[in-house]
């Protein structure tokens, strides 16, 4: 009995199995007929790619209120790249340091380094000199990487040390790992802290410690390398060394602080000759150049970019009526992988006008100078990297909706590296050398559009 019944059991379950599947057949081809009938034969889905068009160009850049960078390294594609950081500084608190029983005794420069570094993966020397200004740092907001300044030959101080690339490699831009960089501190030289004991000494008022002279400018005259130097961190400073005498003994030893606290700026140079980008010239910057290797370019610091032509979309959507843009994906890469260097974390887009210039978009009663997400924030592109290439990709799919609502006839767009920072898109341009090199025929702009049939 108990055998006959598993027969039946079966055979139930089979039969309901059947059923079933021919109710999911029919439901299947009737939801296929209507999705036909109401979609398929009113609406085509269509499908388009662009190469977009490209050239170089190099436009001056701000690099004031960032991280300090010094040094030189010599790249293939980008020639021999230098930077010189200046700086001026203040006192954190108000002190009188007029008494008689006050002597002063050193002037210590400290420098903090960041886990930033570009150049040469080999631990070499490198040497940092310090030397005065001899004129005023002013419009700190309006300096660029090409903005000069003079300062005095005479070297007031320098430290040697060794970078080790291992180790830097493996530090994040975090309080933690700040720790883990080199320090270097230099004594300034004796006859320069003489010469600025008496503007000290004769300000009965001590606000902030005042001394008479314009500030720094650090360069390196030994690198292979350009590093970074922290302006906020609290161990770059100048030191002033003091102690207090009392009955012709002496008291306390003591120091006060001066702060940089981003009161610099970076003129950061490149060499190009003998580069692919070599047509490029600082004195004429807008004048743009094609290379003949076909290969567009983009770096941090030097200015140095590549300008996107969007005509190719406009020419070919400006006479379709009633269109939908579904989607929109630009993407540059591969990225080629001409060296170890690393490529900018990340890309935006700065709009500009037929002569180049930069030049904002008015979309929906707002300007904006960059192209912007669908949430109109500034459109961050980041940077996905594999074993041997990399490429940038994002959706500015609103961004191209308002080109084709509004039938805008000529767009532009110029690379600008950024970077997220506390959840703000901001340039990196001023405080890195970051850099990469991308064929033309790799920057391609994917739509997704519906039309009615």
């Amino acid at each position: 009995m108990i055998y006959i019944m598993n027969l039946w059991d079966k055979a139930s379950k089979l039969a309901l199995m059947i059923v079933l599947a021919l109710f999911f057949v029919a439901c299947k081809e009737e939801l296929n007929n209507v999705g036909k009938n109401n979609i398929g034969d009113q609406f085509d889905l269509l499908f388009e790619e662009f190469t977009l068009p490209s050239q170089v160009i190099i436009d001056s850049i701000f690099t004031s209120r960032f991280n300090l960078l010094t040094g030189t390294y010599t790249d293939s594609e980008f020639g021999l790249v230098t930077s010189e950081a200046y700086t001026t500084f203040f006192g954190l608190t108000d002190i009188d340091l007029s008494g008689s029983d006050i002597v002063f005794d050193s002037l210590v420069l400290s420098l903090r380094l960041t886990p930033y570094y570009y150049g040469a993966k080999t631990e070499t020397p490198i040497t940092i000199q310090i030397h005065r200004l001899t004129e005023e740092l002013t419009d700190l907001d309006g300096r660029t990487n090409l903005s000069s300044i003079m300062y005095d030959p005479t070297s007031l101080g320098q430290a040697t040390f060794t970078l080790n690339p291992e180790k830097y490699d493996t530090l994040e831009v975090t309080e933690e790992d700040f720790k883990l960089t080199d320090s270097l501190r230099i004594k300034l030289d004796d006859t320069f802290f003489s010469e600025i004991q008496a503007d000290i000494v004769s300000d009965t008022t001590a606000i902030n410690v005042p001394l008479d002279f314009y500030g720094f400018a650090i360069v390196t005259s030994s690198s292979d390398k350009i590093v970074s130097i922290s302006s906020t961190s609290t161990e770059t400073n100048l030191a002033l060394h003091y102690h207090t005498v009392e009955a012709g003994a002496n008291a306390d030893t003591l120091i006060y602080f001066y702060s940089f606290n981003q009161q610099g700026y970076n003129k950061i140079t490149s060499d190009r000759s003998g580069t692919p980008i070599a047509g490029l010239s600082d004195d004429n910057p807008s004048t743009p150049i094609t290379p003949e290797n076909n290969m567009r370019y983009v770096q941090s610091g030097t200015g140095v970019t590549t300008e996107l032509d969007f005509q190719p979309f406009l020419d070919f959507f400006a006479d379709k009526e009633h269109m939908i843009i579904n989607s929109v994906e630009l993407s540059l890469g591969e990225i080629a992988s001409t060296t170890d260097l690393s490529a900018p974390v990340g890309i935006s887009l700065l709009n500009t006008d037929e002569e180049g210039e930069l030049s904002p978009l008015d979309v929906n009663g707002a300007s904006f100078f960059t192209v912007q997400t669908d949430a109109n924030t500034q459109l961050f592109i980041p940077f996905v990297a594999n074993d041997d290439t990399g490429v940038y990709s994002a959706l500015p799919t609103q961004y191209f909706q308002f080109l084709y609502s509004s039938k805008v006839e000529r767009s532009t767009s110029r690379i600008l590296p950024t970077v997220v920072s506390n959840g703000t898109v901001v340039s990196e341009s001023g405080f890195q050398v970051d850099r990469f090199v991308v064929h033309q025929d790799s920057i391609k702009l994917k739509v997704y559009y519906t039309l009615p049939k």
